[in-house]
């Protein structure tokens, strides 16, 4: 009988490569894998042809979701590695750490004894004390970083991809962690009163040296054992070196050890997981920070370096980056002479990215940020087959499915949801939260003519399968609803990079109901973004969806009074920052800033603030009497002013006539009138003496000029509504006609144009005039 220990690290290529290659020349009859013994019954899954790492096995207590822990696996896992032997070869497999049955139960207890420490503990911590930690203390808590501290280097990472993960032969790798990690547990050995060792660590050891014995007593002549390496040294029962036996305690000692633990119901899945959420820590998940580094090892253990490199050539080359092949092989030599300087066998991602940073990004951290996002840390996304068991989210939104009676459909279902109602606003943020988690069970409707307030909501249900496996995938993010929501949208605000984005999702967030603590963070994120921005379209197109957290906050009895310091912070700097930033605007320019000046007016309008409505209209005053600025912008803003009433028929009389003075160039005058018009025509439908100004404007213009200015023109009144339109065409009904053919126009100023001082053919005119009058729907005159 013979018992092989292989100490691995979590997610390590190296160890995974060393130990495929020890288990195939071992042939082991049983294998013990450090994991979850509750994991056993859906092992069989993991054989699947649909599972696709990156997995995670997901344990948890059915009655309380929350408290649950991730065992995520890669394809470079050595677990993983131990599960897919086993599988293949038909070996008994079984894992053997703590059972999470005992360990739910001894997290609650220890947490809630250090709870009462704290609560019974009169005198406040001084922190302003740093206390050293003896040297077997930080073996204890970071064993490899000592290592790699003694080894010369300045983080375990890269120690440990030398020594390890880059190695392509696994001649004595696991002899020399054994030896190793024996020398590091020799030194903390007696030590209990100088050092804290969690008293978990010492229960879970005692378990995996039950569970080998076990083994050895059912007959097993080769039992291997993968765990992690610091637990290897006293796993050995079988050990004959007498320094070892040392220490590992006895199995009178063990069975004391674990006597009567307590219990609680657990349950077990599969779940996908991404190589970003693979450095996430929780419970055994023991993470590593590039992911996608290490699956290159893995898939390409011979010449990974000039593979690589070529990855991010091509990378930068699909950004529309210049990396060619020339400078693929400048990076590689590079690498490698980087490696010899610093007397490393051979290049690690530092070297690596070093290189790429240098020749093919040409010193541009931005591009290397590009290519360490995208390859470092990998984008792969893990499937798990159809007969997975549903996970804890899954269960806790049918759990309020049901308790709403929410009927889970494929036929479109209307609802029409009213706030004060407190079952109709629980459908709405479960609607709602699951939207931010990107499943669109509802989608919300435009408001029913009869109800246009904001105590109800309009909602078109229909559910599709494909459902549940986005809420298996949004797991990751949390075990029940609410914390799911809380961390999708903690994962969106990190990826997002624009003022207006953050508003929309604050705006998103909050029917969702989510934590306070939630809504600060966003909050505070928006506050620090607008405070170094000198970006004013993206301050302005953060007011709109402000001021709507704040009507729907209160429409739902939500306090908004966080949200309201913001907005005004952001407004303050909207007023003073718009004026200096409509200079100098070409066409285009122009009209984005007119669409983001029409968009905070509309705000405005919902918000009803006397005090911020008087400053706006302030602002709007000074761009319209600025001649240097745009015409578009001045017209736009003469228009809301007057819509406000602002400006009085006489004032606005006024701007007009000085806006269309001959003395002022067509075009301006066209960017002018182009702005005052695009929008609602119900503004020229009420003030007669636009008609006036505007007909004797356009009767001053020369063909050329006319012809030149009525794309411009024609462009406006194509944004009119067809009843504006129409009662426009109603409208220019009343243009006089004469009885001799003459066309006569509408007076102003005590001034009349008539055909014959336009030297007009008439014989031509009259050949058109029918025509007209079908168009004008007018009627000819006796």
């Amino acid at each position: 009988m013979t018992l092989h220990l292989f100490g691995i690290r979590h997610h390590g290529p190296g160890c995974a490569r060393a130990l495929a290659a020890s288990l195939n020349s071992l042939q082991p009859d049983v294998v013990l894998v450090e994991g979850p013994p509750e994991g056993e019954e859906v092992l069989h899954l993991a054989a699947f042809p649909e599972m696709e790492p990156p997995v995670a096995m997901l344990v948890y207590q059915p009655e309380k979701p929350e408290s649950a822990v991730f065992y995520p696996f890669a394809t470079f896992s050595p677990e993983w590695t131990a599960i897919q032997y086993a599988a293949k070869h038909g070996v008994p497999l079984r894992l053997v750490d703590l059972p999470w049955q005992h360990r739910f139960v001894l997290d609650d207890d220890q947490k809630n004894a250090e709870n009462a420490d704290d609560h019974a503990n009169d005198e406040p911590a001084n922190n302003s004390e740093t206390v050293e930690k003896s040297f077997e203390q930080q073996i204890i808590d970071d064993p490899l970083g000592i290592l790699s501290q003694l080894a010369g280097f300045d983080d375990t990472e890269s120690w440990w991809e030398q020594v390890i993960e880059q190695s392509l032969s696994s001649d004595g790798i696991f002899f020399g962690i054994m030896e190793i990690m024996t020398e590091l547990r020799q030194r903390i050995a007696g030590e209990e009163e100088t050092v804290k060792y969690r008293k978990d660590e010492n229960l879970r050891e005692a378990w995996m040296r039950k569970c080998i014995r076990e083994a050895a007593q059912e007959g097993h002549h080769k039992i291997a054992v993968i765990c992690g390496a610091w637990h290897a040294p006293v796993l050995d029962v079988l050990a004959k070196d007498d320094s070892r036996k040392a220490l590992i305690p006895s199995k009178k000692d063990d069975d004391a050890l674990l006597k009567k633990l307590p219990k609680t119901k657990v349950a077990t899945t599969w779940t996908p997981w991404t190589y970003s959420r693979l450095a996430y820590r929780s419970g055994y998940g023991a993470g590593v920070s590039v992911p996608g580094w290490y699956d290159h090892l893995w898939m390409a253990p011979d010449r990974a370096v000039t593979r690589w490199i070529s990855r991010a050539a091509r990378l930068l080359r699909d950004e529309s980056l210049d990396a060619s092949s020339a400078s693929v092989i400048e990076a590689v030599r590079l690498a490698d002479a980087l490696a010899a300087m610093r007397d490393r066998p051979l290049p690690g991602l530092a070297e690596v990215n070093e290189a790429i940073l240098t020749v093919l990004c040409h010193g541009d951290m931005t591009s290397l940020r590009l290519i360490r996002r995208k390859l470092d840390t990998g984008q792969r996304i893990g499937r798990v087959p159809a007969e997975t068991p549903s996970v804890p989210l899954l269960r806790d939104i049918e759990r309020e499915q049901k308790s709403l009676r929410m009927k889970v459909s494929e036929e479109i279902v209307t609802l029409d949801l009213d706030l004060r109602k407190d079952t109709d606003r629980a459908k709405s943020r479960l609607l709602h939260r699951l939207q931010l988690l990107g499943i669109p069970w509802g989608k919300p409707q435009t408001a029913a003519v009869h109800s246009t307030g904001t105590f109800h909501e309009f909602w078109q249900t229909q559910w599709q399968v494909e459902f549940v496996v986005q809420i298996i995938e949004a797991n990751s993010y949390g075990n029940t609803l609410e914390t799911a929501v809380a961390g999708a949208v903690r994962a969106k605000a990190e990826a997002i990079k624009s003022i207006p984005d953050i508003t929309a999702l604050i705006e998103a967030a909050i029917p969702a109901e989510l934590p306070t603590t939630t809504i600060d963070e966003l909050l505070v994120r928006l506050q620090n973004d607008a405070a170094v921005s000198s970006d004013i379209s993206g301050l302005m197109l953060a007011l709109p969806p402000l001021i709507n957290v704040i009507r729907y906050g209160n429409a739902r009895g939500t306090a908004m009074s966080q949200v309201v310091p913001v907005f005004n912070a952001l407004f303050q700097r909207v007023l003073v920052g718009l004026v200096p930033a409509c200079g100098s605007l070409d066409d285009d320019a122009a009209a984005r800033r007119v669409g983001e000046i029409v968009a905070v007016q509309g705000a405005l309008d919902l918000h009803n603030c006397p005090e911020d409505n008087a400053n706006w209209q302030r602002v709007l005053a000074a761009i319209m009497n600025d001649d240097t600025l745009h015409g578009m912008l001045r017209g736009r803003c003469c228009r809301l002013l007057y819509e406000q009433g602002v400006l009085s028929h006489e004032s606005l009389a006024t701007h007009i006539a000085l806006a269309v003075t001959p003395a002022i160039e067509a075009a301006k005058v066209a960017q002018w009138m182009q702005g005052f018009l695009q929008g609602s025509g119900q503004t020229l439908l009420q003030f007669d003496p636009l008609w006036s100004i505007l007909n004797d404007w356009l009767c001053t213009l020369s063909d050329e000029m006319f012809q030149e200015l009525v794309a411009l023109l024609r462009r406006s009144f194509s944004e009119f509504s067809g009843p504006e339109l129409r009662l426009m065409g109603q409208k220019i009904k009343k243009l006089p006609v004469t009885t001799s053919g003459e066309i006569t126009t509408i007076t102003s100023t005590k001034k009349t144009v008539s055909t014959q001082e336009s030297q007009l053919d008439l014989k031509r005119v009259e050949k058109v005039l029918p025509i007209l009058q079908r168009i004008l729907q007018t009627e000819p005159q006796s």
